[in-house]
């Protein structure tokens, strides 16, 4: 169900099974239809009626009723890009350029930092996600610009190793993004046809989609050279040692609300298994 009737009855149950998550709508806790204001922060549930899709005819603030819900949820399909998503639906986004050498440099790791002052010289380029709150958990989706022989290693125990080198040219965070979200989930980005360099420019890249939970702790890592600075946050990918191949390409990660992408989760067909296990 994507979203709720445009006719007929609605009840809480409805409201609690669309908005909450998996294990909020079965625990049979009660609504205050008071927290279900689009955009509205309560507390340690978060915001449980995003600005994601189609939600425009719930309130933010004044008189709500439950008419107001009629036809709300999402219009989101297997066919959503992470570009589809970025506008309005992203906490905000990590964008990290490889580097052949060192493979030790910050550029090839991806780490959701704690703040703008922690992004050390030469790291990622990040937006709007210095706002989350710490503890919480939230949702990521990755995806690398390709696969040569370099690869990163995914967290939090880092033992999956995650292709990410472009053959001939590392694609750009917009270019990134084309994939779909089924495809960032599912690993596998398919492969184009155009060429760089008189050799075949492989459009393909590797993504996940996982959880977190926000810390503003320092990042350890072995081998890890912060370029001077000591960074804080979560450290997502790494880079792998003793490769063949110590270029890595870029990788862009994108930040949600954990309730939304929980909701997709639930929706989409071609996204399968539990969220909180795609760690």
């Amino acid at each position: 169900m994507t979203t709720l009737p445009n006719s007929g009855q609605l009840k809480f149950s409805d409201l609690r099974s669309r908005f909450r998550t998996a294990n909020e709508a079965s625990s049979g806790n009660k609504i205050k239809i008071s927290r279900y204001y689009r955009g509205k922060n309560v507390g340690n549930l978060g915001v449980i009626v995003s600005n994601a899709g189609v939600t425009s005819n719930i309130p933010t603030s004044g008189s709500i009723k439950m008419s107001n819900f009629r036809g709300t949820g999402h219009n989101f399909t297997n066919n959503t890009t992470l570009n589809d998503l970025e506008a309005g639906h992203v906490r905000g986004y990590v964008f990290s350029h490889g580097t052949r050498s060192p493979r030790s440099k910050v550029r090839n790791y991806c780490i959701i930092y704690s703040s703008a002052q922690n992004v050390p010289t030469g790291g990622s380029s990040s937006s709007g996600i210095y706002n989350l709150s710490n503890g919480k958990k939230y949702a990521y989706a990755t995806m690398t610009s390709g696969d040569r022989t370099g690869t990163r290693l995914r967290g939090p125990n880092f033992t999956q190793n995650v292709p990410s080198r472009m053959y001939n040219s590392a694609q750009s965070r917009s270019q990134i993004g084309n994939a779909t979200l089924v495809e960032a989930h599912n690993g596998v980005y398919p492969a184009g046809t155009t060429s760089s360099g008189g050799e075949t420019n492989r459009k393909e890249g590797y993504g996940r989609i996982g959880t977190f939970t926000r810390d503003n702790g320092p990042i350890q890592a072995t081998g890890f050279d912060s370029d001077g600075s000591t960074s804080h946050g979560v450290l997502l990918f790494k880079n792998t040692e003793n490769n063949s191949d110590q270029g890595k390409g870029n990788i862009v990660c994108y930040v949600f609300d954990y309730r939304f992408m929980d909701m997709l989760y639930r929706d989409l067909s071609g996204l399968t298994g539990n969220l909180s296990n795609n760690i």
